[in-house]
């Protein structure tokens, strides 16, 4: 029941910031792609998360720019999650910080290769920790 919960809060949270943020124009369709394989992470207690997340991009340049540095991205948000403890992600407030924490994560890695900025967003779909 619990996660049932987090799942409907996450996913309330992420509709509501994705039409906060008002970065898709209503005539065009929003490019998701998804995090895939899933991350499954021991935090720093050795608490195990499993967190399933799509990012929002701009474009379909991003995308395949996200695609082809997939391995990239999902080695440094992996990074940051395993030094995080459970406390961290207690509250809705600490799980909006660690989206925009990753999605900031993405943004550089990406940068750091040398593509473009095309990334509006990093929805968590799914958080489950145990």
């Amino acid at each position: 029941m619990k996660t049932l919960h987090l799942l409907i809060m996450c996913l309330a949270l992420a509709l509501s910031n994705a039409r906060a943020e008002g970065e898709i124009p209503k005539d065009e369709l929003p490019i998701f792609v998804s995090m895939l394989p899933h991350f499954t992470v021991n935090l720093g207690d050795g608490t195990f998360l499993q967190m399933e997340a799509q990012t929002l991009v701009r474009d379909d340049d991003t995308k395949m720019s996200m695609e082809r540095y997939m391995p990239a991205v999902r080695h440094n948000v992996i990074m940051y999650l395993s030094d995080m403890f459970p406390d961290d992600l207690r509250t809705a407030r600490q799980r909006e910080d660690l989206r925009e924490d990753i999605a900031s994560i993405i943004r550089t890695t990406l940068k750091e290769k040398g593509e473009k900025d095309g990334v509006k967003g990093f929805f968590i779909t799914s958080m489950i920790m145990q």
